[in-house]
């Protein structure tokens, strides 16, 4: 997965590819597994983005990042 940051996206790297993950249809659990950390640490990755772009749920982070281009 990529590293770059989108212009104009208040997300950080670690957050996006957590949502791309999520995108892709893994679960908290899966996407640990996979970056090799906890599912708390992923819950609090989600947690942040989801405060920065003022989503309420996972459907609703993926859904606002694809619509405004940061994720393909």
């Amino acid at each position: 997965m990529s590293d770059q940051v989108p212009q104009g996206c208040p997300l950080t790297p670690p957050q996006l590819e957590t949502i791309r993950w999520l995108s892709l249809g893994k679960t908290g659990e899966e996407i640990g597994e996979i970056l090799g950390i906890s599912r708390r640490a992923i819950e609090r990755r989600l947690d942040r983005a989801k405060a920065v772009t003022g989503t309420y749920n996972r459907h609703g982070i993926v859904g606002f990042c694809l619509r405004k281009g940061w994720i393909t």
